[in-house]
């Protein structure tokens, strides 16, 4: 029955493991879409059914509308001329994509690690008077995060705002903090 997929609609073991790759990253709302696209495929191509089961026919018409949503994509990238229909259809791709960017935006790990491991380390060195830049340093040296002075700041100070926010104290630093730093090695 595969064969028949692949004779009868052109696509073969290598594209359908390469398109489910693709479809996997795509955002939900895009996906909608090439839901959408699969059932017009599905009408469209009903004659061309034959003796496939439904489940099979179903699977091979969400494969196209995978390929026909790449290919336009592609096309775009190439700058091949699209009709209407599919700059149309490009342009809801790309809203939908830079909406499932902007809703799920994952938390820098260099800040999550620092949140969880270094906070305290790094509020104790700035009371005892260390600048960005060597306790930047320290970072580099000691636990090899490398991260600018700058870009350091920022993420102490948002995550002071967001454990003000929360109303949590700042806890006291765990015996073995206290020990003094230098930035040569």
């Amino acid at each position: 029955m595969v064969d028949l997929i692949e004779n009868q609609f052109g696509i073969d073991e290598d594209s359908r493991e390469h398109l489910g790759h693709y479809y996997a990253k795509m955002p939900d709302a895009e996906k909608a879409l090439v839901f959408k696209m699969q059932t017009d495929l599905m009408r469209k191509n009903r004659h061309r059914k034959g003796e496939l089961p439904h489940h099979l026919f179903s699977q091979a018409m969400h494969n196209l509308a995978i390929k026909s949503t790449k290919d336009i994509e592609d096309g775009i990238k190439n700058k091949r001329g699209n009709t209407p229909e599919e700059s149309r259809l490009v342009s809801e791709l790309r809203l939908a994509r830079a909406q499932e960017k902007k809703k799920w935006k994952k938390p820098k790990k260099l800040k999550k690690k620092i949140k969880d491991k270094r906070y305290m380390e790094i509020i104790k060195l700035r009371e005892e008077h260390n600048s960005w830049v060597v306790i930047s340093k320290y970072l580099r040296m000691n636990y090899r995060m490398k991260i600018t002075p700058q870009y350091l700041k920022k993420i102490i100070d948002e995550i002071t705002e967001e454990n003000e926010k929360m109303g949590e104290a700042v806890r006291e630093l765990p015996s073995g903090y206290e020990k003094n730093i230098s930035t040569e090695k």
